[in-house]
């Protein structure tokens, strides 16, 4: 599972950031100060070189953010919700909790991106403009020059019609109005978008053969983008199988395990379940009162099973963990995904489980032909 930190919320969007982030800022800083801004200004010092190359490299974050924070404006105008802004090692994700309804939504969210990068480009080279003509030239315009080229760079990269780029959900836009289809025009931008990341990857070896050691950037770049191509597809798939489930159909009953019974016992009984995930009530008198699982117990010592009750163990019941029956999958997953569980409770007599594993074992029979 990818680390992830929370800085902050922005209008109430959870901001977070991949560790892989903090690397790339402290990469491009170390770009920034060797190679670009070393001779904009002989008479910067050392140290000031790099606070500058540092600041610049958050700036250029603060673009992507500010990318993002458009996509998840512009959702929220038609009424999808933002799970969060992400910060990876390679860009910006704005989350959201559902699919655009309309061709004309998938467009407008998709664009918003890039005009917002448009507009900083537009801002970066003005204040440079601006600055030159007032004092010449000088650090500071050769920094908001280089600022405006990359917000201008990122636009039109993110403007390539190909998934998961912006380009690519406008194509995918494109071909839903034409064809009425929206799994067919899903299925042509992934195709395009697989297309692109491989032309990337094919351009990034070509250099490294020759010597080109930068160039393994762009292998970095095309072995992201095809992987990301995919995912869309698979989470159609995904969504098609589940669409219109609600939890009670795939909730399995549980018995109750009394909270008295030691480890041992316990994993004595289940050593040979299939889901070592899977979350066992445990409680009194017919009382849930939290959940275990073999994943769970196995990571107590072994000398300790036959000290240790389920009862001493177990995680509490609270609104993490726990479902109601009318809950559809999709609200299932994401409490899930948010969590950071793969089982819920059903409250009722019998209290059921639902887990990850049926779930996925829901997709896998949905995705099977059908025999003739």
């Amino acid at each position: 599972m990818t680390r992830r930190m929370t800085l902050t919320t922005i209008r109430g969007i959870p901001l977070q950031v991949d560790l892989g982030w903090v690397l790339m800022v402290v990469l491009m800083t170390w770009f920034l100060a060797g190679s670009i801004l070393d001779p904009a200004d002989p008479r910067l010092s050392a140290a000031g070189r790099w606070l500058l190359a540092a600041a610049t490299a958050v700036a250029f974050f603060g673009s992507i953010l500010f990318h993002e924070l458009a996509h998840a404006l512009v959702a929220r105008l038609f009424g999808i919700p933002i799970r969060s802004i992400r910060l990876h090692l390679l860009g910006g994700l704005a989350e959201m909790e559902a699919e655009p309804a309309t061709p004309k939504a998938e467009a407008l969210i998709a664009l918003a991106g890039p005009v917002a990068n448009g507009l900083l480009t537009l801002l970066f080279g003005g204040l440079a403009f601006a600055v030159a003509v007032g004092s010449g030239p000088g650090v500071l315009g050769h920094v908001l020059m280089i600022l405006a080229a990359l917000n201008a760079c990122l636009a039109v990269f993110n403007l390539v019609p190909g998934l998961p780029l912006d380009g690519g959900r406008v194509l995918r836009a494109a071909a839903w109005h034409y064809w009425g289809d929206a799994g067919r025009a899903l299925r042509l931008a992934c195709h395009a978008g697989s297309v692109f990341a491989l032309s990337l990857l094919l351009y990034g070896v070509v250099g490294t053969v020759r010597g080109d050691f930068a160039a393994l950037f762009w292998i970095l770049v095309g072995v992201y983008l095809f992987r990301a191509s995919r995912l869309p597809l698979r989470q159609h798939v995904i969504r098609q199988a589940l669409h219109g489930l609600t939890v009670e159909l795939l909730a399995r009953p549980a018995e109750i395990l009394p909270r008295g019974l030691p480890v041992s016992d316990f994993l004595r009984e289940h050593a040979s379940d299939e889901d070592d995930h899977r979350g066992h009530p445990v409680g009194d008198e017919g009382r849930v009162l939290g959940l275990v699982s073999v994943a769970d117990l196995r990571r107590v010592p072994r000398d300790d099973w036959d000290r240790r009750s389920l009862g001493e163990l177990a995680r509490p019941l609270t609104s993490r963990n726990c479902t109601q029956e009318t809950a559809s999958i999709e609200e299932a997953l994401h409490r899930m995904a948010s969590s950071r569980v793969t089982s819920l409770l059903v409250p009722g007599d019998p209290p059921r489980i639902l887990s990850l594993r049926d779930i996925h074992e829901r997709v896998v029979q949905a995705s099977q032909p059908v025999a003739s």
